[in-house]
């Protein structure tokens, strides 16, 4: 082999090896404005190539999808995409072998049972939840001090207006609303708003865009945690380093409020959480 044909081999040896240390990255979310700056915030601090997709055909064994949100997760389970890294998605019991991590984008059940100690006193928390997410409730009351709040949790069977009636018949204090698209559907939230201000019992979710709805407070983890901690993980990850990082919350939180329901139902919350 002359040293011209040696060189090259060389340079292609060296290319392929650094080629295959890092996979390709992608991010796939929706098209809306927040997802998409979400997006470019992480690709941003990506060392890895990658791009931004609305929507994967197929995959290599290689890439790393990174699910923006829910419907984004679903997708790349369906497209059997062997390395998955989740984020700003609500907690479930998924046991997914693909999944390398997920960073969730609500309190962790810890933080909410503190949140709720510190701003209520024997109150009794109405909640519904899915069968999937026991654990996440189940970690919530076990959290809360013994002898102050009460957990008044009900299975959704998927009828929220007769489960929400049976609350409020449970004499729930607050009702805390979880993002959970399959029991509070845009049918329905202004509905369960609208009932729960008319019986003066406050509503509490872990999401604040249902604020300006009528909810009394949100409590939220920090956001740009969030994006910092995805991207560490797809760095680690894209990097050989790992090949899989436990689930986690972001302990951070952030409490707002609706200022005029605070008024109105005559309640005290804390800021700053």
């Amino acid at each position: 082999m002359t040293r011209c044909k040696l060189l090259i081999a060389v340079i292609l040896s060296f290319v392929l090896t650094l080629s295959s240390a890092h996979a390709d990255v992608i991010i796939l979310t929706s098209r809306s404005q927040y997802a998409l700056e979400v997006a470019n915030k992480i690709q941003l601090g990506i060392k890895a190539p990658s791009e931004i997709k609305h929507s994967i055909d197929h995959v290599k064994d290689t890439d790393i999808v990174v699910a923006l949100g829910n419907e984004a997760l679903a997708e790349a389970e369906r497209k059997a995409s062997k390395k998955i890294v989740a984020s700003f998605i609500g907690y479930s019991g998924r046991n997914n072998k693909n999944i390398k991590t997920i960073i969730y984008a609500e309190p962790s059940p810890e933080t909410l049972a503190h949140f709720f100690d510190v701003n209520f006193n024997k109150a009794r928390i109405g909640i519904l939840y899915s069968p999937k997410d026991r654990e996440y409730i189940e970690r919530i009351n076990s959290s809360l001090k013994t002898g102050n709040n009460e957990l008044i949790p009900i299975v959704s069977t998927g009828d929220t207006f007769v489960e929400i009636n049976k609350l409020i018949r449970m004499d729930i204090d607050l009702l805390f609303i979880r993002n959970d698209d399959a029991i509070y559907k845009p049918g329905n939230i202004r509905f369960v708003l609208e009932t729960l201000f008319r019986k003066r019992i406050p509503v509490i979710t872990n999401t604040k865009s249902l604020l300006k709805a009528g909810a009394t407070a949100a409590i939220t983890p920090d956001e740009e945690l969030i994006i910092r901690e995805t991207i560490e993980a797809i760095n680690l990850l894209s990097s050989g380093k790992v090949n899989s990082i436990p689930y986690r919350f972001i302990e951070t939180a952030k409490t707002d409020t609706n200022k005029s329901m605070i008024k109105i139902l005559n309640v005290k919350i804390k800021e700053d959480n």
